[in-house]
């Protein structure tokens, strides 16, 4: 015979009151950014306030000035500098997994990006015709990331340092999006030490720096992208 239990739920944890017309009952709700914020950073702890907000933001920007300029190109932008700007912020309101998951794909992309500006075959070797570097591309995409990055430095486009750092991010995105039992005890500062490594990794790639006087410096593979792609004038 069955018994009845009561337990603890969570009703409809999917819903945004505000922004669901199913839950008005003919009195409407405004949907305010502060009602999105709380659907975005409730976690189990609660929703974070500003002062906690403003506190996870110091513990992971001290360095994102370094990051001063990026061009203004659609896939870099898409690709790279948005999501690890999303990143931050899933950091800032207290989502550690999402920012882990977000330097994860920011990693994966930095590591096609630099194969890609570098014009090489899947063995390295430099090519100039534009459907071998688009079937490159798709093969290097297809790989590994374990097997690009470690590519990447055979070719000596990356060095050691920066390549443990690929490593690691890799390694903390496989324990924490793909097993169940990963502890999360300190989650908030792998996290942390995953967006510092990536926006090591990005500042590594773009090869951003001042020259004189006060011009931009860029790695010059990237120039030669952006030439290809007539943003350069």
């Amino acid at each position: 015979m069955s018994k009845d239990h009561i337990i603890e739920t969570w009703i409809n944890p999917l819903v945004c009151l505000e922004a669901d017309d199913r839950f008005m009952f003919n009195k409407p709700i405004q949907l305010t950014t502060d009602a999105v914020l709380r659907y975005l950073a409730e976690t189990d702890k609660g929703v974070p306030n500003i002062d906690e907000m403003k506190a996870n933001y110091a513990r992971v920007s001290t360095n994102i000035t370094k990051l001063f300029a990026v061009p203004a190109e659609v896939m870099i932008l898409s690709k790279i500098i948005r999501p690890l700007k999303h990143a931050l912020g899933y950091f800032m309101i207290g989502n550690y997994l999402e920012s882990i998951a977000m330097c994860g794909m920011v990693s994966e992309m930095a590591a096609v990006f630099l194969f890609q500006i570098n014009e090489l075959s899947i063995d390295g070797k430099s090519i100039n015709n534009e459907k071998q570097a688009s079937e490159a591309l798709e093969e290097f995409e297809r790989t590994p990331q374990s097997v690009r990055t470690q590519k990447l430095l055979n070719w000596n486009l990356i060095d050691e340092e920066t390549k443990i750092k690929f490593d690691e991010i890799a390694k903390k995105r496989n324990i924490y999006l793909h097993r169940i039992s990963a502890n999360e005890d300190d989650i908030d500062k792998v996290a942390a030490t995953t967006f510092n490594n990536i926006l090591d990794i990005i500042l590594s790639i773009t090869g951003l720096g001042i020259g004189q006087p006060g011009k931009m410096i860029l790695n010059p593979k990237i120039l030669v992208y952006l030439q290809k792609k007539n943003l350069l004038s």
